[in-house]
């Protein structure tokens, strides 16, 4: 759905209206020139509306009970991200005081209402809530704006809220259908319509006369003799999919699938590579031995959409032989460089920071902060991204051979904690 569609309240609140008569006598104007309508417009389904020979669109025929709205095509919609300029000629009829209703222009954003048109006919003029509900219906057309020529006076209900200042020989005024704020609630309890900016024929002519009324709609703006135009856009976020994963950045498992998390929720770590120190051969001295496994790194998602910041911890387990227990990796430690943080979207630029840690292979609670993000930084996805050879396991001398595995936790805290140490 388009939403420069929906934002019609902001984008009409500072519309100017005019209209002005011309030949309002009893002889039928001539047809000014204008642009094709077919193709342009085309009636909905089940009303009495039609395109008539010349380009004209007759809304209803001059007879009683009838009702007509017709629509521009899809391609023909207004875009209303730009100031605009509608001009139409209207022939109301010449009943005068013995005229019904009128009719409404309407811009709104319900294909379904275009095709089927079934709205309420009399004062409603098919655009507006029922006048002779007690309680607010659907009735009304949704996401629009009208403007109303009405041509009948009905002084105890819709029309309850006009000034008393003489005969009502029709008048012009818009509002939103939608909108509560475009009715109010009469002593009767019927609904009565806020006519905005509401104008009415001068000199005793009434609306309703063989006349072709020239309007004219356009933004206030319209009038500044300026090519600056400003307008609104709108969108509202909320905070992420909790129910979804977020894929590594960068792959970096050990080739056998393992890495990816399969974490949910607003806040998550995606990605854990796993490290492997490989096959070692004894000096019987300390040594630092080379992680082998490509591109590891470590990946976190912040969906919140809050900026309150956050930060990740690890700590390690004893190294332990993998069928003897009981021989340990005595004084062992993994050494993490700095790594690179990227993000998943090149042009989130409020990096999170990372740093250098060693952290003791022991069963003490040793965590250390990896990395930070600050209040407002790290929301999005980004990976600390670190070299394959840059991760390396201190061993102390001494070590009984064997094959030795280490836990490493890995904490995620939905806060910024001060990192310490190198870091970039």
């Amino acid at each position: 759905m388009d939403r420069r569609k929906l934002a019609l309240g902001a984008t009409m609140l500072t519309m100017l209206l005019t209209f002005i008569c011309i030949n309002s006598g009893r002889t039928q104007a001539a047809i000014p020139a204008h642009i094709p309508i077919d193709g342009i417009f085309k009636p909905s389904i089940g009303v009495d509306s039609s395109v008539q020979a010349g380009g004209i669109v007759q809304v209803t025929p001059d007879s009683q009970n009838k009702k007509g709205a017709i629509w521009s095509e899809e391609q023909y919609k207004i875009d209303l991200t730009h100031n605009f300029t509608s001009l139409m000629y209207v022939n109301l009829g010449d009943k005068k005081a013995q005229s019904v209703d009128g009719m409404a222009f309407a811009m709104m954003n319900d294909p379904d209402k275009v095709k089927n048109w079934q709205q309420v006919t009399g004062g409603a003029l098919g655009v507006w809530w029922n006048p002779f509900s007690w309680v607010k219906d659907n009735s009304a057309i949704a996401k629009s704006f009208a403007v109303e020529f009405d041509t009948y006076h009905n002084g105890n209900d819709f029309d309850g809220l006009l000034p008393n200042d003489g005969p009502d020989r029709g008048h012009v005024a818009y509002n939103f259908p939608g909108q509560d704020g475009a009715y109010q609630r009469l002593p009767s309890r019927l609904y009565a319509l806020n006519h905005l900016q509401l104008q009415k024929p001068q000199n005793g002519d009434y609306l309703s006369l063989v006349t072709l009324g020239h309007i004219v709609m356009a933004p206030s703006v319209q009038a500044a003799t300026t090519s600056n135009e400003t307008t609104t856009r709108k969108i509202a976020l909320e905070a992420g999919d909790t129910t979804t994963t977020n894929p590594p950045i960068v792959p970096g498992t050990d080739g056998n699938g393992n890495g990816p998390t399969g974490a949910t929720g607003d806040i998550t770590i995606d990605n854990l590579t796993p490290l492997d120190f490989g096959k070692v051969k004894l000096t019987g001295g300390a040594q630092n031995v080379k992680n082998i496994v490509k591109d590891p790194n470590v990946q976190v998602t912040d969906k919140r959409g809050t900026g309150a910041g956050w930060n990740i911890t690890v700590k390690s387990s004893e190294f332990k032989d993998t069928t003897d227990s009981t021989h340990i990796l005595k004084g062992a430690q993994i050494n993490f460089p700095v790594g690179k943080v990227v993000a998943s979207d090149s042009t989130n630029t409020a990096a999170p920071t990372a740093k250098a840690i060693t952290v003791p292979a022991d069963e003490l609670d040793n965590a250390q902060i990896l990395m930070s993000a600050d209040k407002d930084k790290g929301m999005g996805t980004w990976a600390d991204v670190m070299t394959t050879d840059g991760i390396t396991l201190d061993i102390a001398g001494g070590a009984y051979a064997g094959s030795y595995n280490a836990d490493l936790t890995w904490t995620l805290g939905d806060t910024p904690l001060q990192l310490a140490g190198s870091s970039r």
